[in-house]
């Protein structure tokens, strides 16, 4: 009972210190900051916690309730509460992904490597703590949560995780199919089947609600006008410029070092990602209907993580080094982040020189090994001792 409660404390203190770290070396759209007075995201949020009745009511941003309620109601300053909101959905959400991935089957030295490396993700963390009144943290509360409750196979908090983060934002319900991804053994399970639908259905009845309850004043909102508007012209976009493809908008929401691990353990992530797939393709999918692509995309952390920490599981076992030393590339990655006050993300270039100055100490640190243990003696058979 202590030792989980003293790693409890341990864990809850590393992203206390990590967030504090965060936010005196982050430059945050508070009052006096120069973008403060565009018509943003944050605009809205804004307008929805004030309770302004003249506000323009924009989808999708009036049905994302929750955080700005929660910010309405909190005693203080409403930077302040959204603030509040905002370290503790990423706190929470950073503990919360520590034990998902305990529960997932990864040690504790590999599960703080997870944790770590959640943080290193500038669309996460530092860009959230930048734009504090954003709806994104609290969301990453429910996903992680959500993907803990599938693999902890806990289907009542499944059921209350997902109906809950559906009020916070509407793609929290992308991760719903990996209830049924994760648990079948075959294609098509129709017992588990019809356990994901009816634990799903109160989080589907709640978006549905929310939409023919509140209304707004861009009626034209629809997946038409946003096809039109956004998607064809990603599409377009795809096609007429290929430097411009999924995998650069993959290595622009996590970074070099998160892209490349999972390829280190191809075999092992290929039926990984198969069950993780419908979240995956749900997510990219999104990109049709929406501008915010990094910050759509960083959602997919705890499917990813998982993936990067195979990776490096597998450089662990190519290296013969203990997983604790693995815990020094997102501790170099954040270093990186926080290296400039005004990076919310860490250059490309960087993370690539990182990365393969890592793979480098790894790699020659295995030869070095193997140079300075010596042969064992041969085993003399005795047959031949007189």
């Amino acid at each position: 009972m202590h030792g989980r409660r003293n790693e409890f404390l341990f864990i809850t203190g590393i992203t206390a210190l990590m967030l504090a770290i965060f936010f005196f070396r982050t430059d945050r759209l508070d009052y006096s900051h120069p973008d403060f007075d565009e018509q943003w995201d944050h605009y809205y949020y804004i307008e929805m916690a004030v309770g302004n009745p003249n506000r323009e009511r924009l989808a999708p941003f009036e049905y994302r309730i929750l955080n700005p309620l929660l910010a309405s109601v909190l005693p203080f300053d409403l930077a302040i509460n959204f603030t509040i909101l905002t370290l503790f959905g990423l706190s929470a959400s950073g503990v919360i992904c520590y034990y998902m991935l305990k529960t997932a089957g990864f040690s504790k030295a590999m599960s703080l490597t997870g944790l770590l490396l959640y943080f290193s993700l500038g669309w996460a963390s530092r860009f959230n703590i930048h734009d504090f009144w954003l709806t994104d943290p609290l969301s990453y509360i429910f996903i992680a949560a959500i993907m803990w409750s599938i693999l902890a196979k806990k289907d009542l908090f499944f059921l209350a995780l997902l109906t809950i983060g559906v009020t916070i934002r509407e793609s929290v319900l992308f991760i719903a199919p990996l209830y049924y991804t994760i648990h079948t053994k075959k294609f098509l399970d129709g017992k588990i089947l019809l356990r994901f639908i009816y634990l799903t259905i109160p989080a589907v009845l709640i978006l549905f609600a929310l939409r023919i309850s509140i209304s707004t004043t861009n009626s034209h909102y629809n997946l038409p006008y946003l096809w039109e508007t956004i998607g064809s012209k990603r599409i377009v976009q795809l096609i007429n410029n290929p430097a411009d493809n999924l995998p650069l908008y993959t290595i622009r929401s996590f970074g070099v070092s998160f892209f490349l691990l999972p390829f280190f353990a191809i075999k092992k992530n290929l039926p990984h990602f198969l069950k993780f797939l419908p979240f995956i393709a749900l997510t990219y999918f999104s990109l049709l209907f929406a501008y915010n692509t990094e910050r759509l995309l960083v959602a997919l952390f705890p499917v990813m993580t998982i993936m990067a920490l195979h990776g490096i599981q597998s450089i662990a076992e190519k290296t013969e080094l203990d997983e604790k030393f693995f815990v020094f590339l997102p501790l170099g990655l954040i270093g990186l982040l926080l290296a400039r006050k005004d990076w919310l993300i860490i250059p490309s270039l960087y993370d690539a020189i990182l990365f393969l100055i890592v793979l480098t100490v790894l790699f020659q640190t295995e030869r070095f090994k193997k140079k300075t243990v010596p042969p064992e003696k041969p085993v003399e058979d005795a047959r031949f001792v007189t």
